[in-house]
């Protein structure tokens, strides 16, 4: 499983275009194949972060998603909302502990 945490930083005023744009992104998104989880927050202290946190089955299901007609929609529309945006990406198994 690859989990990504992609946290955004919009810039001021930008908070409910981008819910907007995330909503459609989001619903379109849990349709595909390879998606196992796919989720978008806003922080609660700080109107202006948000983040993505998504599950997929494997690193084909990702690059996949990435040539989605609405992940290229969702990236050009939000783009000039987004003063900063930071990917991480977890190649995701259970640890014992």
């Amino acid at each position: 499983m690859i989990v990504v945490v992609s946290s955004l930083r919009v810039k001021p005023g930008c908070e409910a275009e981008i819910k907007l744009l995330a909503r459609e992104a989001v619903a379109a998104t849990r349709q595909e194949s390879g998606c196992l989880s796919y989720r978008f927050f806003q922080d609660a202290y700080d109107a202006c972060e948000f983040c993505f946190v998504e599950a997929w089955r494997d690193t084909e299901a990702l690059k996949a998603h990435r040539n989605e007609a609405h992940f290229i929609k969702w990236r050009e529309k939000s783009a000039p909302m987004v003063a900063e945006r930071i990917i991480k990406r977890y190649d995701a198994q259970e640890i014992d502990v």
